[in-house]
């Protein structure tokens, strides 16, 4: 650039708003983010996700979160309605990240390394579980009708205000772990989002959570078209080998032992074979 703008302001998806805000962390100059697609929360906050060539990332921590973020409704409500989904998807992961993160009492996501979560980042990512769960389908249907309505409204707020809020006070855990890895495997393109859940879902097994709460979250995946099992990323044929490949190769990353309790390779791979077992239920 011939001469560098005094405030930086990024109009598009996701990766234009992480995109922006690395510009303005190069520069020290002002973000403003106006997403066009909530697909991601990425909007609100203080990092952005860069992926290399051969599909895997790395995050990219800025020293300041945008000065502000615009969300027009009428816009983001003629958006592709995958990519509503895959907000959806990403906004899902806030609240179990959450619990996981405070179980094992690792600070913050935002911050210097040492920013402990937040009671209030805890409320507010709980929050944007319950807004997603209780309005979600609804705003989905909206999406894909391109019609604007109240759910719509609400979850628009919780996938980009309340999931980011949330994330950067409390921080991620296996679902954004196990993301990074589905970009390796070959299959039908992900959005980030569409990952998340994906992995959320394995987060909640591997958790050992109630099945009656894993049934709850999974049929509402389904019900906002994310991907429940291998052949809805576009994978049918050795599956086995994809559920190996993806448990040695995640079971490395920082994310994933995040959690209370001692993540292993063994129990990933028992945790994609038992959501896989779901499939055609």
């Amino acid at each position: 650039m011939d001469e560098i703008p005094d405030v930086f302001l990024g109009i598009g998806g996701g990766k234009t708003c992480d995109v922006i805000k690395c510009m303005g962390d190069i520069f020290r100059k002002p973000v403003i983010e106006v997403p066009t697609a909530l697909a991601t929360d990425a909007p609100p906050t203080s990092h952005s996700m860069v992926y290399r060539d051969d599909g895997s990332s790395y995050v990219y921590a800025h020293l300041r979160s945008p000065e502000y973020v615009v969300v027009d409704t009428t816009i983001a409500v003629n958006a592709p309605p995958r990519t509503f989904s895959s907000g959806l998807g990403d906004a899902l992961a806030t609240y179990y990240e959450s619990v996981a993160i405070h179980a094992f009492g690792h600070p913050t996501l935002a911050g210097r390394s040492n920013y402990r979560r937040t009671r209030i980042g805890m409320a507010i990512a709980r929050l944007c579980y319950d807004i997603i769960m209780e309005n979600g389908v609804e705003a989905y249907e909206s999406a894909k009708a391109h019609h604007l309505s109240q759910a719509f409204e609400d979850t628009a707020e919780a996938l980009t205000l309340l999931s980011g809020l949330g994330v950067e006070n409390t921080g991620c855990s296996v679902a954004h772990g196990l993301e990074k890895y589905l970009h390796k495997i070959e299959g039908i393109p992900l959005l980030h989002g569409q990952g998340v859940g994906f992995g959320t879902l394995v987060q909640i097994l591997l958790e050992n959570r109630l099945e009656s709460e894993f049934l709850r979250v999974y049929q509402w995946c389904k019900s906002v078209d994310l991907p429940v099992c291998f052949a809805d990323i576009g994978i049918t044929d050795n599956v086995e080998e994809s559920i190996s490949r993806l448990a040695s190769d995640a079971i490395h990353d920082y994310l994933i032992n995040r959690e209370p309790f001692e993540v292993t390779e063994k129990g990933i791979i028992e945790a994609l074979r038992k959501l896989e077992s779901y499939s055609g239920k």
